[in-house]
This record gives structure tokens, sequence and C-alpha cells, in this order.
């Protein structure tokens, strides 16, 4: 891998922490320097239509993180009961991680810049939809006997993201748990 490579990766990886942290309009060029240390001329070289092109970025990585955390329930799971507590326990985990200072990579700038920036809302809305195909083909393919996959779907994503919020709020993953024990009756196969 180049340093440019590299420089760019770091770039999006310390934007996409501040963005989870902290939101979009609190994240700064500064910021990222800073945290990253990094020069602030490497910023512009790799990302020159700047803060909006950074948080693009760090959409489409963040949404990746999601659909790996998916696709690998999809892969470790028997069930559809299995996939939904694989998937829930997948964010537990990276709550736990980040000391519940990190929920969703997508969610916080979602809620801050959705519809202010087309772009960005663009981009978050394809992320969703992303997530929410890999998740119905899953529970097909895990052979899920729900009448509507696609409103089961749509249940599920909104409740891990719900969950996640109160999970950073109470400093505990058991909105998780709660929202896992209330789900579990509509995931059988």
């Amino acid at each position: 891998m180049t340093k440019g490579i590299q420089t760019k990766a770091r770039i999006i990886e310390v934007a996409s922490d501040l963005l989870q942290r902290n939101g979009f309009h609190a994240m700064g060029i500064n910021q990222i320097t800073a945290k990253g240390n990094l020069p602030k001329g490497s910023i512009y070289f790799h990302f020159p239509g700047g803060k909006e092109e950074i948080a693009l970025a760090a959409i489409e990585q963040g949404g990746a993180v999601v659909e790996k955390i998916l696709v690998t329930a999809l892969e470790q799971s028997v069930s559809p009961i299995e996939y939904l507590e694989t998937v829930v326990a997948a964010f537990a985990h990276l709550l736990d991680e980040s000391a519940f200072q990190k929920g969703c990579p997508v969610s916080s700038i979602a809620l801050e810049m959705v519809p202010e920036s087309p772009e960005i809302t663009k981009a978050v809305r394809q992320v969703f939809d992303n997530w929410h195909e890999e998740t119905l083909r899953a529970l097909a393919q895990l052979n899920c006997t729900h009448p509507d996959l696609r409103s089961l779907t749509s249940l599920l994503l909104s409740s891990v993201e719900g969950a996640l919020i109160l999970c950073r709020a109470q400093q505990s993953t058991a909105p998780l748990e709660n929202i896992c024990a209330s789900l579990r009756p509509l995931f059988k196969n």
C-alpha cells in the first residue's frame, strides 16, 4: 500500500471516529489533523471537496463496516434467530469496545445532515438500502417464515438503530438485549 493510500485511509478512519463520537458539525479539519497527526495539506490533497467529501468517504466506510457485520452474521448462523442474536451481539461488542462512545457509524451524520446536504442524504440512503437488502437476503436464505420479510427487516434495523442510541445514553447494552428478546419470536423458520 502506497503512502498516499495509507494517508487517505487514515484521514477516513479519523474522520469516521470523530463523526461517530461528535457528529458532522463538531468535526473540523483541524480536529482531523490533530487527532490523526496529519498535515493539513494532505487532507486537502486527498479531499479537495473538504469536510463534506471526507464525510462521504466515512459514510461509505461505515456502511461497509455494518455490511460486514451482516454478512458475517449470515455466515455464522443456521437460523433466523441465530442471525438476530449474532447481529445484536456484534453491535453490543462495538459499543463495549468504544466504551459507549460510538454506535452506528452512519446514524449521527444521518440525523445531523439529512436533508441539509443532498450528497450526504443520497449516500446515507444508499447505505441504509444496502443494509436492508443484505438483511432481507440473509433472512430469506435462512428460511425465515415471517409473512412479511421486508417489514421484519425494517423492524430489525430500526430497532437496532434506536437501541444503539439508548445504549449510549444508558451506558449499557441492555436496550440491545431487550430488543433481541422482544424480536426473537418473530424470527422463526
